[in-house]
């Protein structure tokens, strides 16, 4: 019984867990396209104003490394939710902190030190507590979720970019914070 009721609970949070996979690789995508209008606004050359996306992705990896590795001390609900609220934190510095190339940088390595719990440990979850046919159909679902989210993330980091301005793509990832309810 209580095997069952521990099934029912991971795949009621999917739904929520996937989302945050969207919410990651969009936000990872709409850095790539809103990094020169940085440049330009910060007086920086492309090469400079590149390293937002490089060390986000480094952060990103490393980060899913240790939060799998991590998952086997904490849970992975305690895991999603520490992320998120890293991945949140991080993304409002990047919005205040908009007016210092360094200080956004170091914004963005923490908003994806928190968002390196979603590729870190959602394959953690699907493999830890599925069955062998589920977490074929959550790791297809996830597959299909990151190209969705990469391509709409361009998209909306274009649109954010041209008609609102770039220190909004760093607002984008905060509503993750009122999906937090829905991992407990």
């Amino acid at each position: 019984m209580a095997q069952s009721n521990k099934n029912k609970a991971i795949f009621s949070a999917m739904p929520w867990v996937i989302f945050l996979v969207f919410m990651q690789v969009a936000s990872d995508r709409m850095f790539n396209i809103i990094a020169p209008a940085i440049a330009t606004d910060l007086n920086l050359d492309v090469g400079t104003a590149a390293i937002i996306i490089t060390v986000g992705t480094l952060v990103l990896g490393v980060a899913g490394a240790v939060y799998s590795t991590l998952s086997d001390v904490f849970s992975p609900k305690s895991l999603f939710v520490f992320g998120a609220i890293l991945f949140a934190l991080g993304s409002i510095m990047g919005f205040t902190l908009q007016f210092s190339y360094p200080l956004l940088v170091l914004a963005r390595a923490i908003q994806v030190t928190g968002a390196g719990v979603i590729p870190g440990c959602f394959v953690v979850l699907v493999r830890r507590y599925m069955d062998a046919e589920n977490q074929a159909k959550y790791l297809g679902i996830n597959t299909a979720m990151y190209q969705l989210s990469a391509g709409l993330g361009a998209v909306l980091g274009g649109y954010i970019n041209d008609y609102i301005d770039w220190p909004f793509v760093f607002l984008v990832p905060v509503i993750v914070l009122a999906f937090i309810p829905f991992y407990h």
